[in-house]
């Protein structure tokens, strides 16, 4: 699977994605280069968003991660579905 670390929500709390879904994730410390670091076994998601930045938010709340204000302004970009976030991030690769 090609999962990527997307964003370091908190220590310890990361936003993966795959084509698929967005991927919240438990892991060790900071990734050193998180837009482009392959996520490997170190990282364990343990909700899968494939539909709303809504619910990725809810689940974040749930599993009490907590989001930065930082991450949060990052994430108050991203379109509100993941498959317009995902054709967003393929435009940017074509470019």
């Amino acid at each position: 699977m090609t999962e990527r670390i997307i964003l370091e929500l908190s220590p310890g709390w990361f936003v993966l994605a795959d084509p698929h879904q967005w991927m919240l994730a438990t892991g060790p410390g900071r990734p050193q280069d998180a837009p482009n670091k392959a996520a490997g076994a170190r990282y364990r998601p343990v909700s899968y968003i494939g539909g709303q930045k809504a619910v990725l938010l809810r689940c974040a709340r749930e599993k009490s991660a907590p989001v930065t204000p930082e991450a949060m302004r990052i994430i108050d970009t991203w379109p509100d579905r993941f498959l317009d976030w995902r054709d967003q991030q393929d435009r940017r690769a074509a470019a």
